[in-house]
């Protein structure tokens, strides 16, 4: 956006209508990576009756995490949509306002111009008229000190200095009428020029606010990839696996349950760290004060699946580490699921409020179920908003 010299502020530049096309691409895209997501979901559904073993579960997993991976992708791509369009129509609504003001501001410019001129000429007339008014009273003047030889030629003067003074007050209403008209026009267009500069000014805040807000949309980088394992012998899932240490929890937080996680954040509010990719979680893992197991003997409930259940996994492990003691030091989040506010009084009947760890995981899946329908998409928008 450039200002104009002359005026002091110009239209704000940009396109609406290829703003406008950009969001209806992001909106096709988003379109296409849901399509791709449900596809791999039915996909890796359809093979989960009939494979097992340990490459099965890992086919399940990377799925799973392939699939959150294309749906907080198409969540992404329609936030940009959004804020490409509300740009959009900010922008022409500005652009519009902007050319109502340089077309006024013209306006009165001309005017401006041209009441200059009126008063340089009338300031000129009254001028005259009042050098005529001081002429005539020299000969009224003159004709009254020459006593009779006077007497004639007096009221003929007096005459002239009535009709010059008659002039001369037509002259100063004339320059009075002429100020005051240039003086509106001069308010007219300081106030299109400074309602044409804020109009500039609003645009390019809008056009750094949609940056700003396009730059903090959640751009995850793609899924690890790994060599799946051979298939184990037995058809059922290890009983073992190494310890899962969370990212966004302390560092002793397995070792030590009591100690609140470096980033607990409340389901339905605040943020946390977190990324598209899912380690892969069996039957053995810890986490805080958990175990995987306790998770699959709770989602038995829901019906979750061992995919939808590591996603579960991934959100405690972002919001809590697995610590029922967390409690976010800002937002007074607590617990395993960092339950707050309205949240928390709706599902202390759950085990919210309790300081045993099961029951908090009975309040959080039901959370889970009651919002989100799936762990899965609790994940997803974890992802996307870094809060459940």
């Amino acid at each position: 956006m450039t200002a104009d010299p002359g005026l002091g502020f110009a239209v704000p530049e940009g396109e609406p209508a290829r703003l406008s096309d950009a969001a209806g691409w992001h909106e096709a895209a988003a379109d296409d990576f849901d399509q791709h997501a449900a596809l791999i979901d039915h996909t890796a559904g359809s093979l989960h009756p009939v494979w097992r073993g340990e490459a099965a579960s890992s086919y399940q997993t990377r799925s799973s995490t392939l699939a959150v991976h294309f749906r907080v992708v198409a969540d992404s791509s329609r936030s940009a949509s959004a804020i490409l369009r509300r740009y959009a129509r900010e922008l022409e609504a500005y652009q519009q306002e902007a050319r109502r003001c340089l077309a006024e501001a013209e306006h009165w410019q001309r005017q401006v111009q041209t009441d200059r001129a009126k008063l340089a000429r009338a300031e000129q007339a009254l001028r005259a008229a009042e050098a005529a008014v001081a002429q005539a009273r020299h000969e009224v003047q003159a004709a009254a000190s020459a006593g009779a030889a006077g007497a004639l030629a007096h009221p003929a003067a007096s005459a002239d200095l009535a009709g010059a003074q008659t002039r001369l007050a037509d002259a100063e209403a004339t320059v009075r009428d002429v100020r005051s008209a240039l003086s509106r026009a001069e308010d007219e267009l300081h106030h299109w020029q400074a309602r044409g500069r804020q109009v500039w000014q609003e645009a390019h805040d809008a056009g750094s606010q949609a940056s700003t807000a396009l730059g903090n949309l959640p751009v995850p980088p793609p899924p690890t990839t790994a060599a799946a394992p051979a298939p184990a012998p037995a058809a059922t899932l290890p009983t073992a696996a190494p310890v899962l240490v969370p990212a966004t929890a302390a560092a002793t937080a397995a070792a030590a349950p009591a100690a609140a996680p470096a980033a607990a954040v409340a389901a339905g509010a605040g943020a946390t760290s977190g990324g598209p990719s899912l380690p892969a979680v069996a039957g053995g893992a810890v986490q805080g004060a958990l175990t995987f197991g306790d998770l699959e003997e709770i989602g038995r409930r829901f019906g979750w699946t061992h995919g939808e259940l590591q996603a579960w996994w991934q959100v405690i492990s972002d919001e809590s580490g697995g610590n029922p003691a967390a409690v976010n030091a800002s937002s007074g989040a607590f617990g395993i699921g960092q339950f707050l506010g309205a949240t928390y009084k709706e599902y202390l009947p759950f085990g919210a409020g309790s300081p045993h760890p099961l029951d908090q995981l009975n309040a959080m899946a039901q959370y889970i179920h009651d919002r989100y329908g799936s762990p899965l998409a609790a994940l997803a928008h974890e992802y996307a908003c870094h809060w459940y």
